[in-house]
């Protein structure tokens, strides 16, 4: 009896190998998976060898190790290459999603479902990649982050600047209003002061007029003062002086 290892990606493939090397009566002592693939040990007995010719080889050493490790399975039930190949394509057939890969040991659902998960990766990678793309141009089109606040600073300093120039402008206009009222007023309270001054003189003049009915008169001029904005202050202070004014000309006419 001579015996073999066979290694190859799949199980249909080695069993081609099996096939090729000892014959559709080659038995099937053990099948195992490996990080390559598929590992078959089959033999094949003598007298079949003796047969074919070019079957009848001479072991070499690695041969003749593998002949008596298959010595070990002589007590166990062996299956010809055809029913194996039978069997495995009838289990291929009928459970198709089941068969697992060669080096993975994982199911075709299994495979697909982490291709699947391998492409969404793949495509969210790519499409992260775009947007730091889209943004790094962004970034080259655009004027960099910290120059943004420094503009905003720049323009409310230039609105303050403004506010301030129109709030000294209306002060000056204010200012200016005030004036004009108040030289308005003192034109107005002067006028006023030299006609009550010239009627003062010529009824006194006359001699129509006693100093009573002068001084009866006071009070309406002061209500006139009051109603032109003057403070009691002031129309004290003016009226003082129109009657020290009054006093000194007539002073002067009687001399």
């Amino acid at each position: 009896m001579q015996a073999k290892r066979f290694i190859a990606a799949d199980m249909r493939r080695a069993l081609d190998m099996v096939k090729n090397e000892f014959g559709e009566d080659a038995m099937i002592l053990s099948t195992e998976r490996t990080t390559k693939g598929v590992e078959l040990v089959a033999t094949v007995e003598a007298s079949l060898m003796a047969k074919d010719p070019i079957l009848n080889v001479s072991p070499s050493p690695n041969q003749q190790n593998i002949e008596k490790a298959a010595s070990c399975f002589q007590s166990a039930p062996a299956t010809s290459v055809a029913a194996f190949s039978k069997a495995f394509s009838a289990q291929k057939s009928s459970s198709f999603s089941e068969i697992k890969g060669p080096a993975s040991g994982k199911t075709r659902q299994e495979l697909a479902v982490e291709v699947e998960v391998a492409n969404r990766k793949m495509l969210a990678a790519r499409k992260a990649e775009s947007v730091s793309l889209e943004e790094w141009a962004e970034a080259k089109v655009s004027p960099p982050k910290s120059v943004k606040p420094t503009l905003e600073k720049g323009m409310q300093r230039q609105k303050n600047d403004q506010y301030i120039r129109q709030s000294d402008e209306d002060i000056r206009c204010l200012h200016k209003e005030i004036a004009d009222m108040r030289q308005t007023l003192e034109t107005q309270l002067s006028q006023m002061a030299e006609i009550q001054e010239n009627r003062y003189l010529e009824v006194q003049a006359a001699g129509k007029v006693s100093d009573s009915q002068v001084h009866s008169v006071i009070p309406d001029i002061r209500r006139q003062l009051s109603l032109l904005g003057l403070t009691n202050a002031c129309n004290d202070q003016l009226m003082a002086s129109i009657g020290s004014e009054n006093i000194s000309s007539s002073n002067k006419q009687k001399l």
